[in-house]
């Protein structure tokens, strides 16, 4: 049996992606709100492989791994965008930022920091489609919509925060640390989602 290079990166990473796959069942989404938390699931089991048995971009078999892995996560945003849009497929320019996104990661930098960028640009436009909204409607509903999200935004600048090495604790990896604390964030996350559709 190989030993796993790093065993509690990649089991949390196994964990994190079993999630993501059992919130859109569990909560019924639709469309592209099932498909970001797909591409999700299987760019957290992508990445679980890379730091299990790579760890590393340095051999062509943890560089092509590992491009697949920001490839996808970098996709599952895409599919946020698309679901505020109320489109069934892809439009000129959503292919050209994504585009844009597979050029930088394969030919300036694969830094994990680059596949959050993506995903913060398409959050943000999640909680200006809220709180557009929340303008139209205040109803209490979608005041507590308008508070969840806010409660995901701080987790997730929390574990960001964490796996960018900004809050160090020492006896924990931190990519073991932003995994764990992505769980509930991304729980919070398709409530959201599933909250924000009954106002479409």
């Amino acid at each position: 049996m190989i030993p796993l290079i790093d065993p509690s990166v990649f089991w949390s990473d196994i964990v994190l992606g079993i999630v993501a796959l059992c919130i859109p069942y569990t909560l019924k989404l639709t469309l592209f709100k099932k498909d970001y938390f797909l591409a999700l699931a299987i760019s957290t089991w992508l990445g679980a492989f890379y730091h299990g048995f790579y760890n590393s971009t340095a051999s062509i078999g943890g560089e092509l791994l590992w491009t697949a892995t920001m490839a996808i996560f970098g996709l599952s945003s895409i599919f946020i965008i698309l679901s505020l849009q109320n489109v069934k497929t892809f439009n000129k320019k959503i292919i050209l930022l994504y585009a844009v996104y597979l050029i930088v990661i394969v030919c300036i930098s694969e830094k994990f920091i680059i596949g959050i960028g993506i995903q913060a640009i398409a959050i943000l436009l999640l909680g200006f489609n809220i709180i557009r909204k929340l303008v139209r409607d205040s109803s209490r509903t979608q005041k507590l919509l308008l508070l969840n999200y806010i409660v995901f935004i701080i987790i997730s600048i929390l574990a960001v925060l964490i796996q960018q090495k900004f809050i160090i604790i020492n006896s924990i990896n931190n990519n073991t640390l932003f995994h764990l604390i992505q769980i509930p964030a991304i729980i919070i996350f398709g409530y959201v989602l599933k909250q924000n559709e009954r106002f479409n």
